[in-house]
């Protein structure tokens, strides 16, 4: 995890998750560094046992939850400026 949290968000190019959620329940940055490591554990799947996958898909959403901006409802949002929050995987 690390690895993951050394990663500059400000060197990553655009994906799917910063796409869709950057700007709107994430930060564009934090959406970026998000997609990044779940594109990461997604490639990197034949590398690692199953209880690793799901070791580190669980984190990755526990993290991301912590910076969320909602109130706990898909698609409502709160309607103000998006969160500053720096992502970090736990």
């Amino acid at each position: 995890m690390k690895i993951y949290n050394a990663v500059s968000e400000k060197d990553l190019s655009e994906n799917y998750f910063s796409k869709y959620f950057g700007g709107k329940f994430f930060n564009v940055d934090a959406a970026k560094k998000i997609g990044f490591i779940r594109e990461n554990i997604e490639n990197n799947k034949s590398n690692l046992t199953d209880k690793e996958n799901y070791i580190l898909l669980a984190s990755l959403l526990y993290s991301a939850d912590k910076i969320a901006n909602t109130v706990g409802h898909f698609d409502a949002y709160l309607k103000k400026e998006v969160l500053d929050d720096n992502f970090i995987m736990k």
